[in-house]
């Protein structure tokens, strides 16, 4: 009986101990982010090929309840479309994420469109499987777990050896670190580079001004609107040129590949 008072008691010092070690303590996880970009070499072949991007690095800072993902671009020349003005904004922006309320913002990235900077959803998009499958990533074990998600199947491996939560994009529902996540068509893929725990530094503000937040729902109206305008001009190119009318209208075709990570049916109301 005293063995287990013991061990239950010591058992509530370490979970008391983890809590107030990752209140004061964040963890910054820098990923190395890989997407492959579709493309047709020859106008006449129907065959994609793959074309490898630049690869791109970007750091996660998680702390007590909140995740914080930079995003290391500036906007500049953004045009406010009530104003007719141009408006220069050179500060960085995050990608912000609240475990305690479920909630996280996504930056919103539609070109020559009125867009608020953030794009607001529940946490709890995918429906994680777990797999009796483990793997060393970094000298923590990680756990097995896929999904299916606007279009793409993944595969992730997530550590419970910190006592964090944190994950790269929208990977937030599972329960410890994501250090490794591909989708199975390898056009995507992240993997954790490094782990540092210091001091919590300040971070910005979780959005909560009604001109800069915007549904999901929203954000696909706009999305839409934006992919028709492309298309009303990539039509009066062709009636300038009616010659080209065939390369311009297979050149626009291969553009349209599935190229964004979130495969959205933009024809459904």
């Amino acid at each position: 009986m005293k063995t287990g008072k013991i061990t239950a008691l010591l058992l509530v010092l370490i979970t008391i101990s983890a809590s107030l070690y990752a209140q004061e303590k964040e963890l910054v996880v820098t990923y190395k982010y890989d997407k492959v970009h579709l493309r047709y070499e020859d106008l006449k072949s129907k065959e994609p090929i793959k074309d490898n991007e630049s690869t791109k690095f970007f750091k996660v800072y998680t702390y007590e309840n909140f995740c914080l993902r930079q995003v290391g671009i500036r906007v500049a020349g953004r045009i406010d479309f009530k104003s007719g003005f141009t408006v220069m904004d050179t500060t960085y922006k995050h990608n912000l994420v609240d475990y305690t309320k479920g909630q996280m913002w996504h930056i919103a990235s539609i070109q020559n469109a009125e867009f608020a900077r953030y794009v607001k959803e529940p946490l709890n998009l995918f429906k994680w499987k777990f797999e009796a499958v483990t793997k060393d990533i970094l000298g923590y074990k990680c756990a097995k777990a896929t999904c299916t998600f606007r279009g793409r199947d993944y595969v992730a491996f997530f550590t419970r050896e910190l006592p964090f939560k944190a994950a790269p994009w929208k990977f937030h529902a599972l329960p410890g670190v994501v250090l490794e996540v591909y989708s199975t068509d390898n056009i995507v893929k992240w993997e954790a580079q490094s782990l540092k725990v210091r001091h919590r530094q300040p971070h910005p503000e979780i959005p909560s001004a009604s001109d800069e937040v915007i549904t999901l729902k929203e954000y696909l109206k706009l999305l839409k609107h934006s992919k028709l305008n492309e298309e009303d001009g990539h039509n009066k190119t062709i009636l300038k040129f009616p010659d080209f009318s065939e390369q311009l209208k297979l050149t626009h075709k291969n553009s349209n590949l599935p190229n964004s990570i979130e495969i959205f049916d933009l024809d459904k109301p």
